[in-house]
């Protein structure tokens, strides 16, 4: 073996590809990188290190990832990692970092457009493969037929000719089906290494991941899956009951030992299970692991294995990949993957083998296709719709399965014994009649007498009792039509869910060609027009649509705009869904961006929770406190924090159990726990202030005292590293950099950053803690350490969902800030305009944020010495804009300030005159 290839260094012979990024290209092939068209030297460790960062385009790579795959065995210095980074720049003319990003304190991230082609031009994802044709590396084996193909891979028999030994090759066509080759060869070898032959798995006898394409090379089973197995038997109904069940039971003790060891499949289903023919009876395997997870890393750092496939940004766990037929419903609704999740799968597959038919979905009625109760009882605890009560082991169901002989003689047993219970019961209570009957005919005659005596007074008892039996059908009778109307409700939106998504998947030719996503869409716009007959149930629909099923925001608004109007035709303003639905879309507006109609919906919102709770309610209090934060008013809010210092335990803990509006609310404002109701509560306002606080640029000790008493509060209630106490802390780092204690400032980045490491470096949390660290070096003076992190964050928020939200313009202004420090002032007001036009669309010319947008983009002007253009935009200002500041804000004294400055300028009428004199007592 070569040098080169001990070094991990890949032969150029077994590489194809050409990557363009810039200016740049590198063969792959003949390990030439050129740039503007000419040669670029770069030696050979740099090289692997740019080749590694390459193969992980987008993703953060660590130091220490890069120490094992280039340094593989060797101690290094972290002087040599830079010395070869410094290389790769200067080769590629790297100055700025937009080709290579260093993520301060773990690695770094390529992050230019990139291009990957195979060498000649042929397109990487086309696999071209013909019969006869040989594997890459294996010359001596051949392939004979394709077995299988799907939107990322195909699968072919291949076949060695001198021996006639065959094997499956399972193809890669792009990079998700690469990384899900990768992340296979983990979990087989995990099963392998735990549990040997007891691993009931498919073997995986040696792969290819250097060459293009890529592969798999697995056993060969000739009866093939489990749904062809039964197929070439004549039908899986042409298959014995016992024999199917026995099929399902070893399906479930291979599940119950992955189970064991941390291993989930996540799509587990019949032609996902081998059939072993050459044993009597006949054993099932378990195949395709590509969708697969690991519930703990422990596990492969235990026995040592790499985690291939487990190494994005991100992680195969938040992937609810599977087949719809076999998809548990809390996947559906973007739950993370559990074994519950597998356990459903298993249970679909159990009632299609009583069923005899593998192509026959689960839906409502199941029940009738299976004839025996004990089956039906093993059935529904594997595939109940709430996880919790679902079996929790799938190694019950196999052992239920095994016995169920016995449990047929034992209910049959038992039965028997309730029925000679219930004769002896009758006999019994005979026995007594007759003893009775002689008893009641020996007291007539003195009863008789007695009768006469308390006549009147029963009469009158009689009459109350009548009056109370007339008042309890009433409540009776209301009762049940509240009981009524709750059943049909759920047996219509029920009714509606079975047929529109559980019916587009039966009606697709083949579970293969189920797309979820397009049957979601179709069915939410059938919802007014099946449901028209059903207004409430219409709304509870386009509630869940927009909580469950709908990532894209203008959907999920619309979906909540029309639950609130059919709620509201249903159950009037005050009814619990009229509430609930009007909340959640002010909360979605807000964050969206839209908060001129966040304010109107919290408005009404809150009118009806006054008339339906009080305006001395805590959560009448909290939702007003929330209300006046989002339109900008700041002085209410201290009002409301007394309001709940003062309001007593009781009425904190008071409310209906079955009052969803107040669940509702206490899971946004307070802590599942009563004890813990009110200090949350104050925390919660006093972060609100904090924030606005600082907005508003009102920074002094009072200001920092109120922001580290809510940071106190929250890491009090539920610790240090708690995300309900990330927020607090940010806000109180960044009031301690205003007022320049730059060391306590940098403690209290540091325990964030411990908070947020397990997180995706391109989670909301891991993007703002970099751009927190960016404006702590803008503080110190640290300008060249400060914008590549600011610019960084700029370009993770363009990623979000809410890539519009309040703390993504705020990230805008921080880095407009930097820019014009660093002297690039057409850049600094670019983004101070950017800002600025986003907030008069979304919110209003006369919003204090917008005000603090316009004042930003005066200062740029005024560097730039653009004095008439800054004068305009301050002449823009009216009384009524400036009225929503306070007079201690730093902005008001500023534009003041500004306004002194240039008094040549002529004022126009209705704009603002000597601020100072106009404002001085304040809005």
């Amino acid at each position: 073996m070569s040098t080169d290839q001990q070094d991990g260094w890949p032969e150029k012979a077994s590489i194809a590809r050409r990557w363009t990024f810039g200016t740049a290209v590198l063969d792959e092939a003949a390990l030439e990188l050129t740039v503007n068209g000419q040669p670029a030297a770069l030696e050979r460790k740099s090289m692997m290190v740019l080749l590694h960062l390459l193969h992980h385009a987008g993703e953060v790579v660590t130091k220490e990832e890069l120490f094992d795959a280039v340094w593989t065995g060797r101690v290094v210095t972290e002087s040599v990692l830079t010395r070869c980074m410094s290389r790769i720049r200067a080769a590629l003319g790297d100055r700025d970092q937009s080709i290579i990003k260093t993520v301060h304190g773990y690695g770094y991230r390529f992050s230019a457009e990139l291009q990957l082609e195979q060498a000649g031009g042929q397109d990487a994802s086309d696999l071209s493969l013909e019969p006869g044709d040989h594997p890459p590396l294996r010359p001596n084996w051949c392939l004979l037929r394709r077995l299988g193909s799907g939107g990322h891979g195909e699968v072919w028999l291949g076949e060695q000719p001198r021996t006639g030994e065959k094997r499956v090759y399972k193809f890669a066509r792009n990079a998700v089906a690469l990384s899900s080759l990768k992340r296979e060869i983990t979990l087989y070898r995990l099963l392998h290494e735990s549990l040997g032959e007891d691993a009931g798995c498919v073997e995986i006898l040696d792969w290819n991941l250097q060459q293009a394409p890529c592969y798999l090379e697995c056993e060969y089973l000739p009866a093939g899956n489990l749904q062809d197995w039964s197929a070439a038997a004549g039908g899986l109904a042409g298959i014995s009951l016992d024999e199917r069940l026995g099929l399902i039971a070893q399906i479930a003790d291979r599940l119950a030992a992955a189970h064991a060891i941390g291993v989930l499949h996540k799509d587990l289903k019949p032609t996902n299970v081998l059939v072993d023919a050459t044993h009597e009876p006949v054993r099932v395997r378990l195949g395709d692991f590509g969708s697969g997870a690991v519930m703990t890393q422990s596990s492969l750092e235990h026995w040592g294995i790499t985690r291939l496939g487990f190494t994005r940004t991100r992680s195969a766990d938040s992937s609810n990949s599977g087949t719809p037929m076999y998809l548990a419903p809390e996947l559906m609704t973007g739950q993370p993957a559990t074994i519950q999740g597998d356990i459903y799968a298993l249970g679909v597959m159990l009632y299609q083998a009583v069923a005899g038919d593998f192509g026959k979905p689960l839906a409502p009625g199941w029940e009738n296709d299976v004839a025996d109760p004990l089956l039906r009882e093993d059935i529904a605890a594997a595939v109940d719709g709430e996880p919790q009560r679902r079996l929790k082991d799938a190694s019950e169901l196999a052992r239920r399965l095994r016995k169920l002989d016995s449990r047929r003689r034992q209910r049959q047993q038992m039965e028997q014994a309730r029925r000679r219970e219930l004769r002896n019961r009758r006999l019994r209570r005979d026995l007594v009649r007759l003893r009775w009957a002689v008893m009641l005919t020996l007291l007539l005659a003195l009863a008789a007498s007695i009768a006469g005596t308390i006549a009147y007074r029963e009469r009158n008892e009689a009459v109350a009792a009548k009056r109370q039996a007339l008042s309890l059908r009433d409540e009776a009778q209301q009762a049940r039509r509240e009981s009524d109307e709750a059943r049909a409700i759920t047996e219509a939106v029920s009714g509606f869910m079975n047929e529109q998504l559980l019916g587009g998947m039966r009606r697709a030719p083949q579970p293969q060609a189920v797309n979820f996503e397009t049957i979601l869409e179709q069915a939410g716009a059938r919802i007014d027009e099946v449901l028209g007959e059903h207004p409430a149930a219409a709304a509870r629909v386009h509630m869940i649509f927009a909580r469950r099923f709908v990532t894209r925001r203008d959907r999920s608004l619309g979906h909540l705009e029309r639950a609130v109007a059919l709620y509201g035709q249903a159950q009037g303003e005050l009814g619990e869904g009229s509430l609930i639905a009007r909340l959640t879309l002010a909360e979605l507006q807000m964050h969206t961006g839209l908060f001129e109609k966040s304010l109107d919906s919290y408005q009404v919102a809150l009118q009806a929770l006054v008339r339906r709770y009080g305006e001395t309610h805590p959560l009448v209090i909290a939702e007003r406190a929330r209300w006046h934060f989002v339109a900008m008013q700041i002085g209410p809010i201290a009002p409301h924090l007394e309001a709940v210092l003062a309001a007593p335990d009781a009425l904190l803990r008071a409310g209906d159990p079955g009052d969803e509006v107040a669940w509702y609310l206490r899971n946004r404002h307070f802590s599942a726990e009563p004890d813990k109701a009110r200090a949350h509560l104050v925390a919660d306002a006093r972060m609100h202030g904090c924030w606005a606080l600082l907005r508003l640029r009102m920074i002094d000790a009072a200001t920092e005292a109120i922001c580290r008493e809510s940071t106190r509060g929250l890491e009090d209630l539920y610790g240090k590293r708690s995300l309900h106490a990330l927020i607090p802390r940010a806000l109180h780092t960044a009031v301690l950099i205003e007022l320049g204690r730059l060391q306590e400032a940098w403690a209290l980045l540091e325990l964030y950053g411990e908070a947020v490491r397990p997180m995706s470096p391109q989670s909301f949390w891991r993007v703002f803690h970099r751009r927190n660290i960016g404006i702590w070096h803008l503080a110190n003076g640290e300008l060249d350490r400060a914008l590549p992190l600011l610019q960084d964050a700029a370009q993770g928020c363009a990623s979000f969902l809410n890539c519009d939200a309040i703390e993504v313009m705020y990230t805008y202004e921080v880095l407009a800030d930097a820019l014009l420090q660093s002297g690039d002032r057409p850049a600094a007001i670019a983004a101070y305009r950017r800002v600025l036009q986003w907030r008069e669309a979304h919110q209003g010319e006369a919003s204090a944020w917008t005000v603090l947008s316009r004042a930003g983009l005066i200062a740029a002007l005024h560097a730039d010495g653009q004095l008439a253009a800054a004068r305009e935009v301050l002449d823009e200002l009216t009384p009524a804009m400036l009225g929503g500041l306070p007079p201690g804000s730093a902005y008001r004294q500023r534009m003041d300030a500004w306004r002194l400055a240039w008094p040549e300028a002529p004022d126009a009428p209705g704009r603002v005159g000597n601020l100072s004199e106009e404002h001085q007592d304040g809005p």
